[in-house]
């Protein structure tokens, strides 16, 4: 009886080909679409400037800040979370939808997704003093990419938001 019950789970399968190279759950870049990046990209955009602002109304007094100093209320890890958000989330998700855009001839998303980079480079300068931005998102082509300046991210932001306008 175990036999032929062994026997009939055997034969009952189509396919025993287990070897899938692709997963059919995955979108491949091919398939990305720039509209819902865009929307991806605000929606994101939108918990990262919410975050921020909790922080700055807590340092400012305007909320309750856990502790009597900046010092004792907030640690760098507590950061992870904002700075991973902006450059593995949202600018690397602008990056990858303005090559889609721009064959797409769609300048209203790429004009979108200038602002929207330009607020955070700005805003990761206010609170962070000198960021990465020339060396950023190239992966694993650079895996410590050095700080710019403030000055120099500001005017980068500026043109970003000048050929936005454009």
């Amino acid at each position: 009886m175990l036999v032929l019950c062994v026997g009939l789970i055997f034969v009952s399968c189509e396919t025993t080909e287990l070897d899938l190279s692709e997963n059919p759950n995955a979108l491949s870049p091919v398939q990305a679409d720039a509209d819902f990046f865009i929307n991806a990209i605000q929606i994101d955009f939108a918990y990262l400037v919410e975050s921020f602002g909790s922080t700055s109304s807590a340092v400012t007094r305007i909320d309750y800040m856990s502790g009597r100093d900046y010092e004792n209320a907030y640690s760098p890890s507590s950061f992870n979370g904002r700075w991973s958000s902006a450059y593995q989330t949202i600018m690397l998700d602008i990056k990858q939808m303005n090559m889609i855009a721009e064959e797409s001839g769609l300048t209203h998303h790429i004009g979108m997704a200038q602002v929207i980079q330009a607020h955070i480079m700005m805003t990761l300068v206010d609170f962070f003093g000198d960021i990465p931005y020339t060396e950023s998102l190239q992966g694993a082509d650079n895996l410590n990419p050095i700080a710019d300046s403030g000055e120099s991210v500001y005017e980068a932001a500026i043109g970003l938001l000048d050929a936005a306008i454009i």
